[in-house]
C-alpha cells in the first residue's frame, strides 16, 4: 500500500493562492455589476436586430457562473486551510507522542 504524504505548509500556501483567485474573481464580478449591459450599450443596430436581449441574458448567465465560481473557490480555500491545519496538528501530536515514549 502506497503512503500518502501531505505537506501542510504547501497545502496552506495553495489555499492562500486559491483564496487570492477567489478575491480576484470577486473584484471582477464587482466591476461587471457596476456597469451592466443595457439596450443602449449596443446602439441602434443592437435595438434593430434585438441583440441586446440575447447579450443581456448571456451576460446574466455569465455573472451567475462567476458568482458560483467565487463561492466555490472560497469554499475550497477554506477546506484546504482546514486540511493543512488538521495535518499540522496531527504531525505535532505524533512528534509529542514519540518524544514522550523516548523513541526520539
Amino acid at each position: 500500500m502506497a503512503a500518502i504524504k501531505i505537506d501542510p505548509d504547501w497545502v496552506s500556501g495553495y489555499a492562500k493562492q486559491v483564496a487570492l483567485g477567489a478575491e480576484t474573481l470577486s473584484s471582477a464580478s464587482g466591476v461587471l455589476n457596476t456597469a451592466p449591459l443595457t439596450a443602449e450599450s449596443f446602439g441602434s443596430l443592437g435595438r434593430t436586430v434585438r441583440i441586446a436581449e440575447s447579450y443581456g441574458r448571456a451576460a446574466e448567465t455569465l455573472r451567475g457562473q462567476l458568482t458560483r465560481a467565487v463561492e466555490s473557490l472560497e469554499a475550497a480555500a477554506h477546506s484546504l486551510g482546514e486540511i493543512a491545519d488538521n495535518h499540522r496538528v496531527s504531525d505535532e501530536d505524533s512528534v509529542q507522542t514519540i518524544n514522550r515514549s523516548g523513541q526520539a
